[in-house]
């Protein structure tokens, strides 16, 4: 049913609880598991009619993007075969164009629950990617993380 499972994380604890809920869709279907980190990368502040044309300074961040997705597929191990990608821009523009781009079956990701002027500041990745996924989506909310946390404890 599933052969490819997306599993966007952003470095939190929380975000690595759908690690629990992906690992257990692989093991039963044999898919494989892409996870994915976007990085919002340089961004230049202007002012009004400002044009910036100077090259953006090495990215550190998606460095740090990539040595955290590779520590994560370690923590995994072997019985869980896992693609690592790293993207620039807006978190849930990076989540739909990869799961387009690596043919994702589903895409599992926590939601942080916010609501009423936080969810208005921040935006909800999780509900953004629901409405315009190419793919089904398994949101783990907040109130269902009591079942801990298997695969991201097994450091």
């Amino acid at each position: 049913m599933f052969s490819k499972i997306l599993v966007p994380l952003d470095g939190s604890p929380f975000a690595e609880s759908a690690l629990d809920y992906a690992h257990d869709l692989v093991k039963k279907y044999g898919a494989s598991l892409i996870l994915v980190r976007a990085c919002w990368g340089p961004v230049a502040v202007l002012g009004p009619g400002d044009m910036a044309t100077m090259p953006p300074p090495p990215n550190t961040e998606e460095s740090a993007a990539r040595d955290y997705l590779s520590a994560t597929a370690r923590r995994l191990g072997d019985s869980c075969p896992c693609e690592q990608v790293t993207m620039i821009g807006d978190p849930s523009e990076s989540v739909l164009r990869c799961a387009e781009a690596h043919g994702a079956d589903l895409i599992v990701i926590s939601s942080h629950g916010r609501s009423g002027f936080q969810r208005f500041l921040m935006g909800s990745v999780a509900e953004r990617i629901t409405r315009h996924s190419p793919c089904p989506v398994l949101i783990i909310g907040k109130d269902t993380l009591a079942r801990g946390s298997d695969v991201v404890n097994n450091r």
